[in-house]
C-alpha cells in the first residue's frame, strides 16, 4: 500500500452487535505477470510454435462496503465480518508472438501486442477485529482481511509478420493473426492501522450543576 483514506460510519443497534458502513481508497503497487510457450500445428517439417507474456497491475483501488461485528469477550473487542463493492485501476498489457524455430535462414515471426488501462468493478468480502484500549477510547488497533475481486479483462490482440510455408522450397510469405485473453483480476490484502474516532454525532457533554 502507497497511501490509504478512509471513512466510517458505526450503528450499534446492542451491546454485543455492532453494524455500519465503511469507504476507503488507496494507493497501490500490486503486479503479476506470466509467461508461456506452446505448440502451433506441430509437424515434421514445420514446428510451430507460440509465446505469450503478460503483465497485470493494480495502480489504486477502493472499496465501498457493509460491516457488522460482535463483541463476544469484550465490549472494547470487536470482531466483525465485511464486504461489498470494489473498484480499481487496471493495466494489462499483453503480447503474443507465433514463430517457427527450424527455418533459421528465413524471417518466421508473426507479432501482436494489446494494451488496456481502465477502472474495473467488482466485489470483495472479508473481516478482521478492532480493539479500543480503556486507556484511550477514541483511539482503536485495527487488524483487517480483505479479497478483491475486479472481474475478467477480455483482450483481444491481432498481429503480423512473415512466416515460412512449406513446399517445393521454404518461402516466406506475409501473415496474420488473431488471439484473444481474459485474465482476472484478484488479489488478498492484509492491513493494519490505528484509528481515531472523532464522534461527530455524537450526544454534546453534560453540563454539571450544584
Amino acid at each position: 500500500m502507497i497511501g490509504a483514506g478512509r471513512l466510517a460510519k458505526i450503528i450499534s443497534s446492542a451491546p454485543w452487535l455492532v453494524g455500519g458502513f465503511e469507504t476507503d481508497i488507496q494507493g497501490a503497487d500490486l503486479r503479476s505477470d506470466s509467461y508461456s510457450l506452446t505448440s502451433v500445428d506441430p509437424g515434421p517439417r514445420d514446428n510451430h510454435f507460440g509465446s505469450t507474456v503478460s503483465k497485470q497491475r493494480v495502480d489504486w483501488f477502493g472499496t465501498v462496503r457493509g460491516r457488522i461485528g460482535f463483541t463476544p469477550f469484550n465490549p472494547r473487542l470487536l470482531i466483525y465480518g465485511t464486504g461489498g463493492f470494489a473498484y480499481g485501476g487496471v493495466k494489462h498489457s499483453y503480447q503474443y508472438a507465433q514463430y517457427a524455430d527450424n527455418f533459421p535462414g528465413v524471417p518466421a515471426v508473426l507479432f501482436g501486442a494489446s494494451y488496456y488501462d481502465n477502472t474495473k468493478t467488482g466485489w470483495t468480502a472479508g473481516g478482521g477485529v478492532e480493539y479500543a484500549p480503556i486507556e484511550f477510547p477514541n483511539w482503536s488497533l485495527k487488524a483487517e482481511y480483505l479479497y478483491v475481486d475486479l472481474g475478467k479483462t477480455y483482450i483481444a490482440t491481432s498481429g503480423a509478420g512473415l512466416f515460412p510455408i512449406v513446399g517445393a522450397a521454404v518461402l516466406a510469405t506475409p501473415g496474420f493473426f488473431v488471439a484473444a485473453h481474459d485474465p482476472a483480476t484478484r488479489f488478498h490484502t492484509v492491513r493494519v492501522g490505528l484509528n481515531y474516532r472523532f464522534n461527530l454525532f455524537g450526544a454534546p457533554p453534560v453540563a454539571a450543576s450544584y
